[in-house]
């Protein structure tokens, strides 16, 4: 249907997270949209010449590295080519400080358990198991778009955190994450990562939405050579 739009681009609002908390259009469009949302910190959009693309925010079920993922960076490897703009990774990891916490990641490590009753490693070689396997994943999600593994930025720390001082410190004009529909009260009472990031970010973000019916991609495939039907200039 050419009546509907691919792109939706607003001025941003100023707000601080906890002050947004009580109302912001902004948080309710990016939960509420159907399709991808560009906010603008400054109006000339000519200017984007550095892209910081987030990997591996949107995860579900402990996933590391989920299939939104791999839509996440082909948009944005989409309009840094139109823009003619660099485009720089950036993951965000979180190691276990003790052995008590290394179970939350049970599922992405294949479902071990690591407590201190059933767990005879020391909390360095727990450390190194899940960066470890975070440095496989991006090493397989570079493979499959034919990058440099080391041209993706890791980082330790939560998501929001890392987003926010990482297109600060590579002086982005851009940041590209996804961003899952929520109601008021699962953004309210879950972790959420798109909120905090729009708040704290000195430059524009673009919310991707994920397709519906998105399955990871079987790492033999590479993408596919050319450009998405998606006319950036004409949806800004």
């Amino acid at each position: 249907d050419e009546a509907t739009p691919v792109l939706v681009r607003k001025q941003s609002r100023e707000h601080g997270y906890v002050v947004g908390l009580i109302g912001n259009t902004d948080w309710e469009l990016i939960r509420r949209s159907p399709t991808h949302v560009w906010f603008v910190k400054d109006d000339d959009t000519a200017d984007i010449n550095r892209i910081v693309t987030a990997v591996g925010t949107i995860s579900r079920d402990q996933d590391i590295i989920s299939s939104a993922d791999y839509e996440v960076f082909q948009l944005a490897t989409t309009i840094a080519g139109d823009l003619s703009a660099e485009i720089v990774p950036v993951h965000a990891y979180q190691a276990p400080q003790g052995l008590r916490g290394y179970s939350m990641y049970a599922a992405s490590l294949g479902g071990m358990m690591a407590t201190p009753a059933n767990q005879l490693r020391t909390l360095d070689a727990t450390r190194q198991e899940v960066i470890t396997e975070h440095s496989r994943q991006i090493r397989a999600f570079a493979e499959f778009f034919q990058i440099d593994p080391d041209g993706v930025k890791l980082y330790e720390g939560p998501a929001t955190t890392v987003l926010s001082e990482a297109v600060q410190s590579l002086d982005a004009d851009l940041l590209v994450m996804g961003a899952q529909n929520l109601s008021r009260w699962e953004r309210l009472l879950g972790p959420v990562h798109a909120e905090p990031v729009l708040a704290k970010a000195k430059c524009d973000v673009l919310f991707a939405k994920e397709s519906a019916g998105t399955e990871m991609p079987d790492a033999v495939e590479q993408p596919a050579t050319g450009s998405p039907p998606v006319d950036l200039e004409r949806a800004i």
